[in-house]
């Protein structure tokens, strides 16, 4: 129950705090030009820090992932014990 709660709490704080600091800090430090894109105007700024807030997302669907299989009683998979009987 303990890793749920962080994951939820990571699927809420990551693409908010990612969003934030692309939107905020980010695109006005590297000058709004992002390869030749003008992120300064608004809608193309919230363009930029809406895509990093969905790679902030599938970052921590990943983790999660990744956690699970690697526990040692994931899905599909028995522990030893199990296996004896």
């Amino acid at each position: 129950m303990r890793k749920l709660m962080r994951y939820t709490f990571a699927m809420f704080a990551a693409p908010w705090v990612t969003y934030r600091a692309v939107h905020d800090v980010l695109v006005p430090w590297l000058g709004g030009s992002i390869a030749s894109f003008d992120a300064q105007i608004e809608s193309n700024n919230a363009i930029v820090s809406g895509v990093a807030a969905v790679v902030a997302v599938n970052l921590v669907v990943g983790a999660y992932v990744a956690s699970a299989l690697a526990e040692e009683n994931a899905f599909g998979r028995a522990s030893s014990e199990e296996k004896r009987d």
